[in-house]
């Protein structure tokens, strides 16, 4: 897989573990998905979940288990574009056997939750999770799906962001490269998943408005 152009290494780089290798291998061998537009889902996902970490507390075992879940997040695509988050939910079940099975039920959660429904409580395999995996699953894809709106037109055009979390909403703030309208519009809907998690609504701001204080490396 290519690295991104160092025009966006403001975000965050992914962990170098054998998770995050056995997922990058794995998402070279199903077939020509766009791997520019996993690993930049992959570090904004990190770029948010980073930006919320004082408030969710989880570690650095939730965090790499959510850079798998990002990068194999349309693996799915591979077999039928419709439904595609179910079938990738199926494919990391079968194949991402480089971690244990509770982690590849956590990681294959992640990515069936990237879009469409918010887990129900019909959906039997996220209810069977105990309270402590359910925040781990929850927090991922609510920063998983947030990230892929910020990608939608898969141009790795968001360069940075910031979070800002008030008791009356979640600030994004966010940087584009070049037009940023079609992601800003994708993210804003696929907010519903953080909004339910923090219980806040969800507010996309340009960098220059949200974050002042970045110069003084103060926001976050």
């Amino acid at each position: 897989m290519r690295n991104l152009p160092p025009a966006i290494d403001h975000l965050p780089v992914l962990p170098d573990t054998l998770a995050i290798h056995g997922a990058r291998q794995l998402l070279s061998a199903v077939g020509p998905l766009s791997e520019l537009h996993a690993l930049q889902v992959a570090r904004l996902s990190l770029a948010l979940f980073d930006g919320l970490a004082s408030w969710h507390g989880l570690g650095m075992a939730a965090r790499s288990e959510l850079a798998c879940a990002a990068l194999l997040h349309d693996i799915g695509v591979s077999i039928r574009e419709e439904q595609h988050h179910k079938w990738s939910y199926h494919l990391i079940m079968e194949k991402f056997w480089i971690v244990d099975p509770a982690v590849r039920k956590r990681v294959a959660l992640m990515a069936r939750y990237h879009r469409k429904a918010l887990p129900k409580d019909s959906h039997a395999e996220y209810q069977a999770l105990d309270p402590a995996q359910k925040k781990v699953v929850f927090t991922g894809l609510a920063c998983l799906r947030l990230a892929d709106g910020l990608d939608r037109t898969h141009r790795a055009i968001t360069r940075d962001l910031a979070v800002r979390l008030s008791p009356r909403h979640v600030q994004v703030a966010v940087q584009f490269l070049l037009d940023g309208t079609a992601e800003t519009a994708a993210a804003t809907k696929k907010a519903d998943g953080l909004q339910a998690l923090t219980g806040r609504p969800v507010i996309l701001v340009p960098f220059d408005v949200g974050c002042p204080e970045l110069a003084t490396g103060t926001y976050g």
